[in-house]
């Protein structure tokens, strides 16, 4: 749909629900707005009378200057996400405002035209005021940020009153901020250290003491670094990528380089998403592109203000989903609250007094995606120094032969007896690793290391420890599977005289390949008989696993559930999405903006100091004074038309909204007129003052009913500000005022 159709379909949505409204209440509305002008005219050009009092600049800009803060709030998400239910507003901002507020405000907007419902009983905003909405409401520190003081002292690096000095982890020594890591190299650092121990948790999740000190070491002045590969560990477990077993951790680490390869640029929130259980290359690259530009400004969230935006990102449902009842309670969202945890866990969110200051560093893709030039070099001490030109699979293949020295600035991995080892047991050769290092280097290995790598190789081989599928057959056997190319179809070792070796070939897969040869099923064996004399009976065939570390070690299992099969490493994106999400993603980069909210032409004019130089009569003046207070006069021209309608000057006729109604103590028939005009209006509350135990208490009550007692009335309703039922007798009220006024159905 393109902007022009979505917008003409907004406009007759408007229509249409102005054209529905009451007699009563339209005239109403046109008496406010159009003053006389609008006394003989019938409803379709009532409609575009107002359409055009709409479109004056001046309106739209007073319109925008008068909203307060919850006002923008309210009308900046309704924006955002689009026609919106009552019920899904609140969701959206839960912590914010009452229930009675929200009701009341929606109640206000929609009088001062900003809002509008729908026929389905949705709240939009008027297509109108689009323009001056987006630059004035839908913006990203109004909907999302914290507080402007508390992200100015949080920008100044000034501690909160009796807080921690300075920021955390800085640096003792001018005060600098440390080096914060990217989530990419951290995960570089967390396959490493994988690779190297099979224990890295603690039963609760934590990271061992062991892994710790080596963090420490390698990303020194890094205050988020433990956190973070925390993090990262228990993303991997969470994916299926890693489990848990009688041994530690076991990593499936061809899944994982994949991982970091498909995922280079959105890394940290595809691993965001699997802490969250909402995993997805898709979603992933569209969370991403949805935080850059409040990554790369520094944004800081206020605490509800993130769980919006994570409600508003691409994919998700933010007014509901279409066609879903209008009335009906929104489902729980899954995950919001696990995702805003990932985002601190993982770095990409610090907490700060309340707040969250996005850490750009901890989302910054320093490693490209694929090098055609040397990215290493190699010394005799076996010394691997990587160079800025490697790319992410260079670092994983270094990783998988070597041990990580140093990650932070230069970068270095050391060959040594243990790694190696580990290269030969996932099926390395010499050969392969020096011709990797020779590409890598663009030079010849170094003589000490080849001459290394081969006495390892050797110590290696001596002894042999066999884990998977070894398959015994005799020689006419032996034959026969020679001949029919079977050993050429599947992966094999011959390791003597009719002993065939497949490792993690399945059985089912060896069994086929024998049948289709023409040779009887083989008998299995998965456990060891009595020692017989021939050595290749010891070796009795079936997967056996061996007891503790093994010489030979395959990959244990691909990737299982939570992640998508990654596609290829280049880093390339999801197609865009369609429809509301790519909306979504327009607006976020239109948020990050922090347009000014008086969307330019200047200042406007408020009625308030127009009303203030005419000469009108008290009451009047009082009046209008009221509808100024609820921002429903825009402009001088359309005061000036209220004011001609009502006989100016002298008077003619009253406004007929009875604004500030009140009575005080001991006027108890005033009270019971001030309670019951109340429970008549459609959205009204009682401020009212009373005398408790000897206390004075005061609140903003919305009344629902009046009883009569023995000695007194008693009125019943719902404290404004929390919901909570409310009984005040009647004779203990020492003021009781009426707020109301609104023009639709109260007049």
């Amino acid at each position: 749909m393109t902007e022009r159709k979505m917008d003409a379909t907004r406009l007759a949505q408007w229509r249409e629900a102005m054209l529905a409204e009451t007699s009563v209440s339209l005239r109403a509305l046109a008496s406010n707005y159009l003053g006389a002008a609008g006394e003989k005219l019938d409803k379709p050009k009532l409609v575009g009378a107002i359409a055009a009092m709409l479109d004056d600049p001046e309106a739209q800009r007073t319109a925008v200057a008068m909203m307060d803060r919850l006002d923008a709030l309210i009308v900046g998400t309704v924006s955002l996400a689009g026609a919106t239910s009552e019920a899904w507003l609140r969701d959206l901002l839960v912590g914010e405002l009452s229930f009675h507020e929200l009701e009341y405000r929606l109640a206000n907007l929609g009088e001062r035209l900003l809002l509008f419902a729908t026929q389905d009983g949705r709240w939009a905003v008027n297509p109108h005021f689009d323009a001056a909405v987006r630059a004035g409401a839908a913006r990203a520190d109004i909907l999302f940020g914290a507080a402007a003081e508390e992200e100015a002292r949080i920008a100044a690096g000034t501690p909160p009153a009796g807080g921690a000095q300075g920021a955390e982890g800085a640096e003792a020594l001018g005060g600098v901020r440390p080096r914060i890591m990217p989530i990419q190299e951290l995960a570089l650092v967390a396959y490493g250290l994988l690779r190297d121990c099979r224990e890295p948790l603690l039963k609760d999740g934590r990271l061992a003491a062991k892994l710790r000190r080596r963090l420490a070491a390698l990303c020194p002045g890094d205050p988020g670094a433990v956190g973070a590969v925390e993090a990262i560990v228990n993303a991997l477990l969470a994916a299926g990528i890693a489990s848990r077993d009688d041994e530690g951790v076991a990593v499936n680490f061809r899944a994982f380089a994949e991982l970091l390869c498909a995922h280079r640029e959105d890394l940290a929130f595809a691993l965001a998403g699997m802490l969250s259980g909402r995993p997805g290359k898709t979603r992933s690259l569209a969370a991403a592109e949805a935080c850059r530009p409040f990554l790369d400004r520094g944004f800081v969230f206020s605490c509800a203000g993130l769980r919006r935006f994570i409600r508003f990102m691409p994919g998700e449902a933010a007014g509901g989903p279409p066609g879903a009842d209008a009335q009906a309670a929104p489902a729980p969202v899954p995950g919001v609250e696990a995702y805003a945890d990932a985002l601190e866990r993982l770095g990409l969110v610090e907490r700060e007094a309340g707040a969250f200051r996005c850490e750009p560093e901890r989302a910054l893709c320093p490693w490209r995606a694929a090098s055609q030039e040397a990215c290493a070099s190699v010394d005799g001490s076996g010394a691997i120094h990587i160079l800025p030109s490697a790319s992410l699979r260079d670092i994983v293949e270094l990783l998988d032969i070597g041990v990580l020295k140093s990650a932070s600035g230069a970068w270095t991995i050391g060959l040594t007896r243990e790694s190696a080892r580990r290269a030969f047991t996932a099926g390395k050769t010499v050969e392969d690793i020096g011709r990797m290092l020779e590409r890598m280097s663009g030079r010849s290995l170094p003589q000490a290391i080849a001459f290394d790598l081969r006495m390892w190789e050797d110590e290696y081989e001596a002894i042999k420890l066999y884990r998977g599928y070894l398959l015994s057959v005799d020689a006419a056997s032996a034959r026969i599977i020679e001949q029919s190319g079977l050993l050429s179809r599947l992966p094999n070792e011959a390791i003597g005289e009719g002993l065939y070796y497949f490792g993690n070939v399945s059985g089912a897969t060896i069994e086929k390949a024998l049948a289709d040869s023409g040779l009887p099923p083989p008998a299995l064996r998965s456990s060891v008989r009595q020692a017989q004399a021939r050595s290749h009976q010891k070796s009795a065939s079936g997967e056996a696993k061996a007891p503790g570390q093994t010489a030979l070690e395959h990959e244990p299992r691909e990737a299982a559930r939570g992640t998508e099969a990654p596609r290829s490493g280049d880093g390339s994106k999801a197609p865009a999405a369609k429809g509301h999400d790519a909306g979504l993603r327009a607006a976020f980069a239109y948020l990050a903006e922090g347009l000014p909210a008086s969307g330019g032409g200047g200042s406007p004019a408020l009625p308030a100091g127009e009303l203030a130089r005419m000469n009108l009569p008290p009451g009047l003046r009082k009046k209008l004074e009221e509808r100024v207070r609820r921002k429903l006069i825009y402009t001088a021209g359309q005061l000036r038309a209220i004011v001609e309608s009502e006989g100016g000057a002298g008077g003619r006729k009253a406004l007929s909204a009875d604004f500030g109604l009140s009575a005080k103590g001991l006027d108890f028939p005033g009270k019971l007129r001030v309670i019951q005009a109340a429970l008549k209006a459609t959205y009204s509350r009682l401020d009212i003052r009373w005398s408790s135990e000897g206390e004075i208490r005061s609140c903003a009550l919305r009344p629902t009913s009046l009883r009569k007692t023995e000695k007194d009335y008693v009125l019943e309703g719902e404290d404004v500000s929390s919901g909570d039922p409310l009984s005040i007798r009647v004779g203990s009220m020492i003021q009781v005022s009426l707020r109301k006024g609104y023009l639709l159905g109260d007049e």
